[in-house]
C-alpha cells in the first residue's frame, strides 16, 4: 500500500475531525449554532468588507480555540488518566483561552451589531407593540400546549413525565416565548438582551442537569420564540 497521503485524503481527515468534535463536544455545537445565527443576522446589517473580516476572524478564533481546548483535554487524559493538580491546571488554562476568545467575539458582536440595531430596533417592534396584551397570554399558553403535544407520545410509552426530559424542552420553549414577548412589548434593546441571557441560562441549566440534550433545548427555544412572534404578527 502506498503510504503517500493525497490532498483529498488530507481534506477528508480534516472534515472528519470537525465532524468528530461536533458530535462529541457539546460546547462546539453551541459555538456552531451561535456562529450560524450571527452570520444570518449580519446579512441584514450591510456590513463593510472590513467589518465582515473582523466578524469572521472573531467567529473562527472561538472555533479554533475550542478545538485546541478539546485536543488539550484528550492529550491530558491520555497521559494523565488519574486526577492530578497539574492535569487540572492544564485543562483550566486551556478553557481560559476559549473564554478569552468568546469574550472577544462578544465585544466584536456588540460593536458591529448594536450600533446598527439600536436605531432600527424601535421601528422593528413598533407594529407589534400595538398588539392587545392578551396575546401574550395566548402565545405562552399555545407554546405550552404544543410542547405537551410533542411530548405526549413519549409520555404514553412510559419513558418520561411531562415536566422532565423529552423533545422539545418545555423550559426552553417558555423561556424564549417570554423573550419574544419582552422584545416586542418593551422595544428596548438592552432589556431584550438581558432577557435573552436569562432565557439562555434557563436553557443551559437543562443541559447542565442532563435533563435535555442540546437538540431538545434548541428545538424548544426556536418553537417558543417563533410561535410567539407568529401570534403577535397574525393578530396585531
Amino acid at each position: 500500500m502506498n503510504g503517500k497521503r493525497t490532498m483529498r485524503d488530507s481534506f477528508d481527515a480534516a472534515i472528519r475531525g470537525l465532524v468528530e468534535v461536533l458530535q462529541t463536544q457539546r460546547n462546539m455545537k453551541f459555538h456552531f449554532l451561535a456562529a450560524i445565527a450571527i452570520l444570518i443576522i449580519s446579512l441584514f446589517l450591510n456590513l463593510t468588507k472590513i467589518e465582515l473580516i473582523v466578524l469572521a476572524f472573531a467567529i473562527v478564533l472561538v472555533l479554533i480555540t475550542e478545538i485546541i481546548n478539546t485536543i488539550v483535554e484528550f492529550i491530558t487524559d491520555l497521559f494523565s488518566p488519574e486526577f492530578s493538580d497539574i492535569a487540572g491546571m492544564v485543562k483550566d488554562i486551556s478553557a481560559g483561552a476559549v473564554l478569552l476568545s468568546a469574550i472577544n467575539a462578544a465585544v466584536t458582536g456588540y460593536l458591529l451589531f448594536f450600533t446598527r440595531l439600536i436605531p432600527k430596533f424601535p421601528t422593528i417592534v413598533f407594529k407589534v407593540q400595538q398588539a392587545p396584551p392578551h396575546l401574550t397570554f395566548i402565545a405562552i399558553v399555545l407554546v405550552v400546549f404544543l410542547v405537551l403535544i410533542a411530548k405526549a407520545r413519549a409520555y404514553h410509552s412510559g419513558k418520561l413525565s411531562f415536566l422532565r426530559g423529552g423533545m422539545p424542552s418545555g423550559h426552553s420553549a417558555v423561556a424564549f416565548a417570554c423573550l419574544a414577548v419582552v422584545v416586542f412589548m418593551s422595544g428596548d434593546l438592552l432589556i431584550s438582551t438581558l432577557t435573552f441571557f436569562l432565557s439562555f441560562l434557563v436553557s443551559l441549566s437543562r443541559i447542565r442537569e442532563k435533563v435535555h440534550n442540546v437538540k431538545e433545548v434548541v428545538v424548544g427555544a426556536v418553537l417558543g420564540f417563533l410561535v410567539t412572534i407568529s401570534i403577535f404578527q397574525l393578530f396585531s
